[in-house]
């Protein structure tokens, strides 16, 4: 008579037990080793790991060391997030001028919403300047 009986094999045993065993924060020391080595395409996945985590100055400080696009218009972006506009535009900057001109919109719209209507217009018209489908960068996408 065959009985149910659910099987183990050692791999899956010490699976569980090192998933168990590493289960908590990455230590500190690993995150200050990563802001210093790590550049490019690993700098950005670490970036979004130590941002996932709430570790909010180390994800800056690897968006920096990835200096990317896309780095640099998630630095721009969490900046804004956590209500640090001014900071944030520079950012928004640096992406629109390595090619990410969606990001001049972005700090429009930023500006908008908190009621600093002149700068988003220029920001508006230097993304209208910056693409040739201006229908993105319409009034429309400033929620005018």
């Amino acid at each position: 008579m065959a009985m149910d009986v659910q099987a183990y094999r050692l791999a899956d045993y010490l699976d569980q037990v090192g998933r168990a065993l590493r289960h908590g924060p990455v230590p500190k020391l690993f995150w200050t080793a990563a802001v210093r080595h790590c550049h490019g395409e690993a700098a950005e996945t670490l970036g979004d790991a130590a941002y996932a985590r709430g570790l909010l100055h180390t994800a800056h400080l690897l968006a920096v060391s990835a200096d990317t696009p896309r780095t640099q218009l998630n630095a721009a972006d969490r900046l804004a997030n956590a209500g640090r506009l001014d900071e944030a535009l520079p950012w928004y900057q640096r992406a629109a001028n390595r090619g990410r001109t969606g990001a001049l919109v972005l700090a429009a719209q930023r500006l908008r919403k908190v009621g600093r209507l002149k700068e988003a217009e220029a920001w508006r018209r230097q993304a209208a300047a910056s693409t040739s489908d201006c229908e993105d960068v319409g009034g429309a996408a400033l929620g005018a």
